[in-house]
C-alpha cells in the first residue's frame, strides 16, 4: 500500500525535474565569454606588483598630502605618539570631515578607482579589488593622514565608489580590447582601461580577440544633442542645450541568445556609465547640468528561457544581481544661481532586470533599489538663514552648506522597443538624512536636516536602428529641503528635440 502510494508522487516529482530549467553547464568556452579578457596564455594575478603599485599611488598621495601642508594642517588635531594611536584603535577618533564637497566626492573616488582599477588590471577579481582599494583606503585614514581624525565618509566614500567608478570603465574598455585589434578599439580601450593595457604591454600578455568575429557581449551606445526649453517654477522659460553620452555592456555567455537555464556570475559582467551635460543656451558658458553616473552589477544570477519561433526570438531573460552604484551630479534650478550638489552611493543594492521579445515587440523592465550614502547641499538652508533662524548645524554644514546624508534610492526604468521607434520611462526617487552626530568636534547638532529627489525622463526616438534617430524628450526634476522648520522646494521641467547616435 505504501509503495503504490508513493507512484503518483514519483511520476510528479520526475516530471517536474524534466520540466525545471536546469543549470547551464560552465564550459570552457562560456568561461572564456564570462572573463573580463581571455589570453593565449593564462594570466595569473600579480600580488607582488598589486602592492608594490598600491605602495606607489599611496607614495604620490603622501607627497601632495605634505606639499599643500598649510591647507592639511588646518585638521591636524593628533600627534605622533600613543595617546593619539590608541584612540583610533579604540574607535574613538573616527568621525566625518568637513572638507569641501569636491575633495571628498570627486577626488577621493578617484584615488580609489586608481586603487581598484590596479588591482583589477594584475587580473584580481571585483571583490578581491574593492578589498585591496579599501585596505589601502584604510592605511591612508590610519597613517597617511595620522594626525587627523579618520574620515568614515573617505572610508566608506573612496574604495567603494572606486568599485562602482573603475569596474564600469574596466568592463567598458575591455569590450574594445576584446573585439578585433582595430586602430579605434585599441585607442578606445586602452583610453578607458589604461592600467590593463599598460600590464599587458609590460607581461608580453596576447589577448584573444573573442569577439572580433561575433560579439560576445550584448552592448548600447547612445550619443545624443539635443535643445530645448526649461522651465523652473516662478520664472520664465530659458533655452537649454544638453549632450548625453549612455553606455551599457552585458558580458554574459548566451545573453539574448537562443536557450534555457540558469548561471550565476560574478565578474561585474553588467555594467552601465551615463553623463549628461547641460548649458543654459548653446553659447553660454553657464552649466546648469553636470551629472555621471556609473553602475555595476557585481555578482548575479542570469536565467534565460529564449528560443526561435516561426523565424522570430521569442525571449524571456531575467537578470538578479548586487548592484554598486554612484552618481555625482551638480544641477542648476536657475541660470544664474547655485548649484545644487548631490553625490550618492547605491550601497547596498539590488537589481532586477526583464528582458522580453516577441515578434516586432521588444522591452526592458528594470527596478533598482537599496541604500543611499553620500553628501547633499542643505537645499533649505539659505532660507533658514535668511530668516532669521538659528540652525543648530555639523561643522561640515557650517563651513561648506552640504551633510554627509543617508537614505534609500529606488530607480524603475522601462524601455520598449517598436522596430525604428523606442519609447522608455526613466523614474528615479532619492530621500535622503543628514547625519547630527560623529562630527570632528564631537558636538552633536540638533536641527534636523532632510532632503528629497524626484526625477523623471520620458523619451522616444525614431528612425533607422543603429544610425542617427531623431530624440524628443520631456524632463521634470521635484527637489525639496528641510532645515529644522525651513521648507524649500523647486520644480523644473524641460522639453528637447534633437538627434541621437545609436551604433
Amino acid at each position: 500500500m505504501i509503495r503504490s502510494s508513493l507512484k503518483p508522487l514519483t511520476t510528479v516529482a520526475l516530471a517536474l525535474a524534466t520540466l525545471w530549467p536546469r543549470p547551464v553547464l560552465a564550459d570552457e568556452a562560456d568561461e572564456r565569454n564570462r572573463a573580463l579578457l581571455t589570453y593565449s596564455t593564462p594570466q595569473p594575478p600579480h600580488y607582488l606588483r598589486v602592492a608594490l603599485e598600491e605602495l606607489a599611488i599611496f607614495g604620490a598621495g603622501i607627497g601632495q598630502y605634505w606639499y599643500d601642508k598649510s591647507a592639511n594642517s588646518r585638521d591636524w588635531q593628533f600627534k605622533y605618539d600613543w595617546p593619539s594611536l590608541r584612540e583610533r584603535l579604540e574607535g574613538k577618533a573616527y568621525s566625518f570631515d568637513s572638507n569641501g564637497f569636491d575633495t571628498n566626492f570627486l577626488f577621493h573616488p578617484f584615488s580609489g578607482t586608481l586603487y581598484y582599477s590596479s588591482a583589477r588590471a594584475n587580473h584580481l577579481g571585483p571583490f578581491e579589488s574593492l578589498a585591496v582599494a579599501f585596505t589601502t583606503s584604510f592605511l591612508w585614514e590610519f597613517f597617511g593622514e595620522f594626525q587627523e581624525r579618520p574620515s568614515i565618509n573617505d572610508i566608506i566614500v573612496t574604495p567603494f565608489t572606486g568599485m562602482a567608478w573603475g569596474e564600469t570603465t574596466t568592463q567598458l574598455g575591455a569590450f574594445f580590447l576584446r573585439g578585433c585589434p582595430t586602430t579605434a578599439n585599441t585607442i578606445l580601450g586602452s583610453t578607458l582601461a589604461p592600467f590593463v593595457a599598460l600590464h599587458d604591454a609590460a607581461d608580453g600578455a596576447s589577448r584573444v580577440h573573442s569577439d572580433c568575429e561575433e560579439s560576445s557581449s550584448s552592448h548600447r551606445f547612445r550619443f545624443s544633442l539635443s535643445g530645448g526649453e526649461a522651465w523652473t517654477e516662478g520664472i520664465s522659460a530659458y533655452p537649454q542645450i544638453t549632450g548625453a553620452l549612455d553606455t551599457e555592456v552585458i558580458h554574459l555567455p548566451g545573453f539574448a541568445r537562443p536557450g534555457l537555464g540558469w548561471s550565476t556570475f560574478a565578474d561585474g559582467n553588467v555594467s552601465r556609465l551615463g553623463v549628461n551635460v547641460s548649458l543654459a543656451e548653446p553659447r553660454s558658458s553657464t552649466v546648469t547640468d553636470f551629472t555621471l553616473l556609473t553602475q555595476t552589477v557585481v555578482a548575479g544570477l542570469h536565467y534565460r528561457n529564449n528560443y526561435i519561433h516561426g523565424g522570430h526570438i521569442d525571449r524571456h531573460e531575467v537578470l538578479f544581481g548586487l548592484l554598486i552604484g554612484a552618481e555625482y551630479s551638480r544641477h542648476r534650478y536657475l541660470p544664474d544661481g547655485a548649484a545644487d550638489r548631490v553625490f550618492l552611493l547605491e550601497l547596498p543594492a539590488l537589481t532586477m532586470r526583464y528582458y522580453g521579445h516577441a515578434r516586432e515587440l521588444g522591452w526592458e523592465l528594470t527596478l533598482d533599489a537599496g541604500g543611499a550614502y553620500g553628501a547633499a547641499d542643505a537645499l533649505a538652508l539659505p532660507n533658514a538663514l535668511a530668516n532669521g533662524s538659528k540652525p543648530d548645524l555639523t561643522s561640515v554644514t557650517q563651513a561648506e552648506g552640504y551633510d554627509h546624508v543617508a537614505g534609500i534610492t529606488m530607480n524603475p526604468r522601462v524601455r520598449v522597443d517598436l522596430g525604428p521607434t523606442e519609447i522608455g520611462l526613466d523614474l528615479r526617487s532619492d530621500r535622503l538624512y543628514a547625519f547630527r552626530a560623529a562630527d570632528r568636534t564631537n558636538y552633536v547638532a540638533k536641527t534636523p536636516i532632510s532632503e528629497f529627489r524626484r526625477r523623471a525622463s520620458l523619451w522616444m526616438s525614431f528612425g533607422a536602428p543603429r544610425v542617427e534617430r531623431f530624440l524628443l524628450s520631456v524632463n521634470w526634476t521635484n527637489r525639496t529641503g528641510s532645515v529644522g522648520d525651513t521648507h524649500v522646494a523647486r520644480n523644473e521641467l524641460s522639453l528637447n528635440a534633437g538627434i541621437e547616435l545609436a551604433p
